[in-house]
């Protein structure tokens, strides 16, 4: 799969996240053209739009991975807050703020077996939260073969995702670091049902349900799987119902 970037813009989930799980950062550069779209107008800057993890779907989202060893490590938790302690609105050419993710009801299994011993959380979190690294994102256009497809990209402003942490007598360590791949890697965020298709002027209702197409919530899940965690190829695993705050229809609009 040949991959070349042609730009970045975001979503905060998405088109956020997971979708997770949305994490963010990493450098890249804004289209001016690109920008999201709330109730039929693009957001230029002079509003700001919060975006929200409505639910997990099936409050399942599991980060799943195996170690160097082999042992099959699956991390689940059953909700998500997107700008956990700050960000998370849509801004101008389609980016997100600076922010941050929390997940609640976490628990891991190794080898599908729950571990107690490794209950994941985050350094000043209580049991089974996970607080996210803060990070950003851009709408992204990819070329993925012959076909040219949207995303939202979230990188993180650091090295890190996230960083998990466990207890002592945990088998696979005590923290679990989840990173970008690779320099220009991240966590790249799709619209379930692809790129739709918007509205045509005068027209409501003529376009088709997907990152393009303004509604009220849009269904997003991870693509291109560009993750590790203890340096091992991760991938997460699940969907979650994206919207802003104010409950207004939206959309995304690459450049």
């Amino acid at each position: 799969m040949v991959r070349s970037r042609l730009g970045l813009k975001v979503l905060g989930l998405c088109a956020l996240a997971l979708g997770l799980m949305a994490f963010v950062a990493s450098a890249a550069q804004a289209e001016p053209t690109a920008h999201w779209n709330v109730a039929g107008k693009s957001v230029t800057g002079a509003e700001e739009f919060q975006a929200e993890i409505k639910e997990i779907e099936n409050k399942s989202a599991t980060l799943e991975f195996k170690t160097a060893g082999g042992t099959l490590v699956k991390i689940l938790c059953t909700a998500a807050k997107f700008g956990g302690t700050t960000g998370g609105k849509l801004i101008k050419e389609g980016g997100i703020n600076t922010g941050d993710v929390t997940f609640t009801g976490c628990k891991t299994e190794l080898n599908s077996k729950p571990s107690a011993a490794c209950e994941p959380h985050s350094k000043g979190q209580p049991a089974q939260t996970i607080l996210s690294e803060t990070g950003k994102g851009l709408i992204t256009l990819d070329k993925v073969g012959e076909n040219v497809e949207e995303y939202t990209k979230i990188v993180p402003t650091g090295t890190a995702f996230a960083i998990i942490e466990m207890s002592e007598e945990c088998s696979i360590g005590t923290k679990v670091d989840v990173k970008p791949k690779s320099v220009g890697e991240g966590l790249w965020i799709k619209d379930c049902k692809g790129n739709g298709k918007a509205d045509e002027p005068g027209k409501p209702g003529s376009g088709t349900p997907g990152f393009l197409h303004e509604e009220a919530t849009h269904l997003i899940e991870e693509a291109l799987k560009g993750l590790i965690a203890l340096g091992q190829p991760a991938v997460i695993e699940g969907s979650a119902v994206i919207g802003i705050s104010t409950g207004a229809i939206w959309s995304g609009t690459p450049g």
